[in-house]
């Protein structure tokens, strides 16, 4: 039972990063509709509630909450908001393949921080692919392409620690406990809320001029990244916890570049290539390690 408890978690991260992967073509699409990076956050937050309340609902029959949730609700949101908003700011001063680049740190200091707060001593395996999946992102991106704004590198590493510290607090607080369509509901609202305080005191702009066409895409945009991605993600936290699924995440730009190449016609480069290879290398070696320790349980 646990050994088939953990292979969903495994499928739920894999499936997660593809479909994060998708976030950047989506995310310039919506650039281009004339958005700005807060509208961007707002519309991915706030379009899909209706639907995850009704999916609560219908999973869980209740949505209530007491003040302590709340609390812990709150602080997760303010993690999660702080995340979108860095990173996608962080795209006016950077190319978003060097602010993926920076922001998918995560791993890292998810690894670092799970292994001091656990006082144990780091799994060779889980390190060996961790270093493999660091060196091939920092092959899988073109730093030559557009230029370094060091504003752009801060808004981006702060990116990746808000996630880190949202990914260890909904594995470790007492959210865990909690209908996770019932979290990503109130995390969503929470965060539509956050950001809209956000636009009005920093003087930012809430595009709503959009085309019937373009109000679609929005609304789809937001539904896979919130109730297919964010929803997968926040699933598999519960159970393989935050170091496995963040390094499983690391297939995301893999996904990008993918589709980059299927669907925009950008040209692939050797290295990165081999940093395809390195990542989805790494990823079945951590799916291998984590089938062969729950068989020998």
């Amino acid at each position: 039972m646990k050994k088939n408890k953990n292979l969903v978690g495994i499928i739920q991260a894999i499936f997660s990063a593809i479909l994060f992967g998708l976030m950047p073509l989506f995310t310039k699409v919506i650039f281009g509709f004339g958005a700005n990076f807060a509208s961007a956050a707002f519309y991915r937050t706030s379009l899909p509630l209706i639907l995850v309340l009704v999916l609560s609902i219908l999973e869980d029959r209740s949505i209530r909450i007491n003040l302590k949730e709340l609390f812990y609700l709150i602080i997760a949101s303010i993690f999660f908001v702080a995340t979108s908003l860095t990173l996608y700011r962080s795209y006016n001063f950077i190319s978003s393949g060097v602010a993926t680049t920076i922001h998918f740190a995560y791993p890292i200091i998810i690894f670092i921080i799970n292994t001091i707060i656990t006082k144990s001593s780091p799994n060779k395996i889980d390190a060996f692919c961790l270093l493999m999946v660091t060196v091939g992102l920092i092959l899988i991106i073109d730093f030559k392409t557009g230029h370094i704004d060091m504003r752009g590198i801060i808004l981006a590493a702060i990116s990746a620690f808000t996630y880190s510290f949202y990914s260890i607090f909904l594995e470790r607080s007492y959210l865990r406990n909690l209908n996770s369509l019932r979290i990503l509901f109130y995390i969503n609202l929470i965060s539509t809320f956050l950001i809209v305080i956000f636009i009005i005191f920093s003087g930012n702009e809430l595009v709503l001029t959009f085309s019937p066409f373009q109000w679609v895409f929005l609304f789809i945009y937001s539904v896979v990244i919130t109730v297919g991605a964010t929803l997968l993600y926040q699933k598999s936290l519960r159970i393989i916890g935050a170091t496995y699924t963040s390094i499983l995440s690391c297939l995301e730009p893999v996904t990008s570049v993918v589709v980059g190449v299927a669907i925009l016609s950008e040209l692939i480069f050797l290295k990165q290539f081999i940093a395809i290879i390195m990542i989805i290398s790494s990823t079945i070696i951590i799916v291998k390690n984590q089938i062969k320790k729950y068989k020998i349980d």
